[in-house]
């Protein structure tokens, strides 16, 4: 798995969350490890919370060719907030062009977002990610995943052809076109 991003709001505690699933999962061999791209500078707590002990590992930074590289080579990327409700709050309906990236990356999608976040909805009413919002289903969700590797490709698919579908740029110049045409009918009747 592959997370590239900030990790502020606190989204560190859910990567923190999916390191514990991770040392479970991999209690009796390696099975399943989380990649950190991040130009964040941790704190002590945050390094011991995302540490190789959880079958975490912290990358430092890349560029935009360096993680097109990096999910090329990942199975799943992932898209997180924090489940702490100020958080969540403060969230809410941020929509990430990640999100986007993450669809046009060739890789499955885990959110792991309050099931309110405008984010973790879209995914979720698409079925173009595995939807994770509640840590106590982080760990079944993951086990599932790892004794069911076909359903990587599905997701991949799945995520793949939603933005394909929802996020052409052909699409969205369309619409613009279209919006723009509609709202001059509007202000310019043909009479």
């Amino acid at each position: 798995m592959v997370y590239a991003g900030r990790l502020y709001c606190n989204r560190w505690k859910s990567l923190a969350e999916i390191g514990k699933a991770l040392r479970i999962i991999n209690r009796d061999g390696e099975r399943m490890v989380l990649d950190i791209y991040t130009q964040d500078i941790l704190s002590e707590e945050q390094k011991s919370a995302l540490s190789p002990e959880n079958f975490v590992f912290l990358k430092g930074s890349v560029n935009q060719q360096q993680l097109c590289d990096v999910y090329r080579n990942a199975d799943i990327a992932l898209h997180v907030e924090s489940l702490d409700k100020k958080f969540r709050l403060v969230t809410r309906v941020s929509f990430s062009t990640k999100i986007i990236d993450l669809m046009a990356s060739t890789c499955a999608i885990l959110a792991v977002c309050w099931n309110q976040h405008t984010g973790y909805k879209y995914l979720k009413d698409n079925d173009a990610a595995f939807c994770v919002s509640d840590y106590k289903d982080l760990l079944p969700t993951l086990k599932k995943v790892c004794d069911n590797p076909k359903m990587i490709q599905e997701y991949a698919r799945k995520a793949y052809e939603c933005g394909r579908a929802n996020h052409s740029s052909a699409k969205i110049r369309r619409l613009l076109l279209d919006t723009f045409t509609d709202a001059i009918n509007r202000k310019h009747p043909k009479d």
